[in-house]
């Protein structure tokens, strides 16, 4: 049986992630971005207040052969996309 774990991960972990290829934000069961421009500024907003967001839930692979994660967002993806591309603006 699987098991579940709760962590406290930093927008960092997520921007190195996604820097070395580790953090796959449309696994084939995701929708694509479908946000309007209206949904990311709220969202930009309410973080920037202190307001509390909901949680992202991410599923680690491991690929034994490279010894290597790959992070897949179950939920959470269009959040963290509105996320990092704030932070690449």
């Amino acid at each position: 049986m699987k098991s579940f774990d709760s962590r406290a991960y930093s927008i960092n972990d997520f921007i190195e992630w996604e820097r070395q290829k580790q953090l796959e934000l449309n696994p084939f069961f995701q929708r694509r971005g479908v946000w309007s421009d209206k949904a990311k500024s709220y969202l930009m907003d309410t973080i920037i207040r202190g307001k509390p967001i909901p949680k992202f839930f991410i599923r680690q692979k491991l690929n034994v052969m490279t010894k290597t994660s790959l992070r897949e967002v179950v939920d959470g993806q269009q959040r963290l996309r509105t996320i990092l591309s704030y932070l690449r603006a």
